[in-house]
């Protein structure tokens, strides 16, 4: 009996690489001139939500640390993502399963405050392969996020910062455990 063709449909990637404007006396094809008034659109003071610039390196080791908590295979949609929060000085990264939750954050110079969510997987695949250097990260009221740097221009689809899962709240009080007494627990346990 013969084999059934199969097919197979692929999504169209949602990430655009921005080709930087012309020189004077050069055309835009059609695509390039798309690509130039969304980007001027994304750059307006006015529908920006969300700017800060940040070294490659520390956002990509703060990023892989946010990750640990971020599923392979998410319940639901929006546990796949990585909550990007740019406060004072600072630039606060959210990842969260609803079992593990892990915040940390890195200095940056932010020029506007706001929060938005991003494909994690695909956030970490694109600012690894970054050249060392600095990165500006601008999002507007659509939450489509714009990452520049010397290599390129990247955008990325983002989500409402709304929809990310709240961490539940610690108490004020610090605890500190030791180490040794666990780990005396863990292995005379581990062995019945």
């Amino acid at each position: 009996m013969p084999r059934k063709n199969s097919t197979q449909v692929l999504e169209k990637s949602t990430v655009t690489e921005v080709v930087p404007s012309p020189v004077e006396g050069e055309e835009l094809t059609s695509s390039d001139a798309e690509l130039s008034q969304v980007d001027s659109q994304l750059t307006s003071t006015d529908e920006v939500k969300l700017k800060f610039e940040v070294e490659v390196e520390t956002f990509n080791a703060k990023l892989s640390t946010a990750l640990l908590a971020v599923p392979n295979k998410p319940t639901h949609p929006s546990l796949g993502n990585v909550l990007v929060a740019a406060t004072d000085g600072q630039v606060k990264l959210t990842g969260f399963d609803y079992n593990l939750g892990i915040t940390v954050s890195c200095e940056a110079n932010v020029e506007h405050q706001g929060m938005v969510i991003l494909p994690a997987k695909l956030l970490q695949s694109i600012t690894s392969r970054l050249p060392v250097g600095k990165l500006t990260v601008t999002a507007n009221a659509k939450s489509v996020v714009s990452l520049s740097c010397a290599s390129g221009k990247y955008q990325i689809r983002g989500a409402n910062s709304d929809d990310f899962p709240t961490l539940p709240a610690l108490d004020a009080n610090n605890y500190s455990v030791q180490v040794k007494p666990l780990l005396w627990l863990s292995r005379t346990c581990g062995d019945k």
